[in-house]
């Protein structure tokens, strides 16, 4: 690179940086709409196996609904990766696939209720 060219890429280096920074402080903000389970839903849960699998659950329909939202997630490839979670599960024996369901449903169903507009549906 030309030292021109350097000069430039570093006078721009902090507008990257603010603009990432931005975007990335928007999006926490929004995901923050969608209230956590609740705390009996974790209680309930047997052991620390059943929790992890319960929260795991939760944090990919949380994640998944919002990049549909977004328009970044089509139906099919939702399904896609939800089947890929499944196989996952079905090829291990320590995490609990029965709870990672029930995180899974209760997320969609609180994000449905906040989005209503979206109907993130997404089925194994």
């Amino acid at each position: 690179m030309l030292p021109e060219q350097l000069t430039g890429l570093m006078k721009a280096e902090p507008i990257v940086v603010a603009l990432t920074a931005s975007i990335f402080t928007t999006s926490v903000a929004t995901a923050q709409v969608v209230p956590p389970l609740s705390k009996s839903f974790v209680e309930d849960s047997a052991d620390r196996i059943s929790s992890f699998s319960l929260g795991y659950g939760a944090g990919v329909a949380n994640y998944m609904c919002y990049e549909a939202l977004k328009g970044n997630l089509s139906k099919i490839d939702g399904d896609e990766i939800l089947a890929k979670y499944q196989l996952w599960f079905e090829n291990q024996n320590l995490y609990q696939f029965d709870q990672f369901i029930k995180g899974y449903r209760l997320e969609m169903e609180n994000f449905n209720k906040i989005f209503s507009g979206n109907h993130c549906k997404f089925t194994f």
